[in-house]
């Protein structure tokens, strides 16, 4: 199968390209804002991709699937979309038809997945620094 990502490098923002490169994958709530996300990592996108292709017939074209709501719902960056705007498209769906919004572009995404991180991290190490945690 053909790289993915050299093939769309040119369509994808560089936020996504950073974040897939290094084979991240996540998948966790994050607030009220953006719910429940999973962001799917290259293999699973390499093995999802032309399936989810067969089902609608703009992705590829003018939308790419990056992860899913866990619910139903793929999210996609809108290739067409000067700010590369994000979507989400039923997975079950074969047309755009009812694509809604998500959010403005990956960075802002992107943003939120560190912070919760970062939240998690600090969260651990105060649990571990207290004491609890050891035997």
């Amino acid at each position: 199968m053909e790289n993915l990502i050299e093939r769309y490098k040119d369509r994808l923002p560089e936020s996504f390209l950073k974040f897939i490169s290094e084979n991240k994958r996540f998948s966790g709530y994050l607030n009220d804002e953006f719910g429940y996300v999973s962001l799917w990592d290259l293999n699973f996108l390499n093995q999802v991709f032309d399936v989810i292709c067969e089902y609608h017939d703009n992705i590829g074209k003018d939308y790419f699937p990056i992860g899913s709501d866990g619910g139903g719902d793929n999210i996609c960056i809108k290739l067409t979309s000067p700010t590369k705007e994000l979507f989400f498209i039923e997975s079950i769906s074969i047309s755009d038809e009812y694509a809604r919004f998500y959010c403005d572009n990956f960075e802002k995404l992107y943003n939120a997945v560190k912070q919760h991180l970062l939240k998690f991290l600090a969260l651990a190490r105060n649990y571990s620094a207290s004491g609890i945690a050891k035997s």
